[in-house]
């Protein structure tokens, strides 16, 4: 287990969620690649959308039309069991449903993470596998 000098800005973040009771510590994402970040943004505002407007996960999974252990999922950050088009359809479900969920900021995000996961990959075009 890494110590607290050395976690990544991301894990910092997911840190501070479970610590505010917003997400269980059943699952700490790794946040490799683009991908993994993309599922992140994605999953990160379904659980905004449910804390900001407090409804129940029940009343997500009915708006984008999942079952209840899916929406769980989501909210324990699972990245491996969905797919980038399959959470971005239930993000514009609920965009559809009245969620004011902005694509742009989301996109933004991950271009800012995904800039720093490209750092520590290539900091001098090399990969520096201690930051992997």
């Amino acid at each position: 287990m890494k110590n607290k000098k050395n976690l990544s800005r991301e894990e910092i973040e997911i840190n501070k969620r479970i610590e505010s009771g917003e997400v269980r510590s059943v699952h700490v994402p790794r946040l490799r690649t683009s991908t993994d970040i993309l599922k992140y943004q994605l999953c990160s505002e379904i659980i905004k959308y449910k804390k900001e407007k407090e409804v129940s996960q029940n009343d997500i999974a009915v708006a984008i039309n999942v079952n209840k252990s899916e929406i769980s999922k989501i909210f324990s950050y699972q990245l491996g069991e969905f797919s980038t088009d399959r959470l971005l359809g239930m993000v514009e479900a609920l965009m559809k449903s009245g969620a004011d969920i902005r694509l742009e900021h989301i996109f933004g995000e991950v271009k800012k993470k995904v800039a720093d996961l490209d750092k520590k990959i290539r900091p001098h075009g090399k990969a520096d596998a201690a930051h992997l």
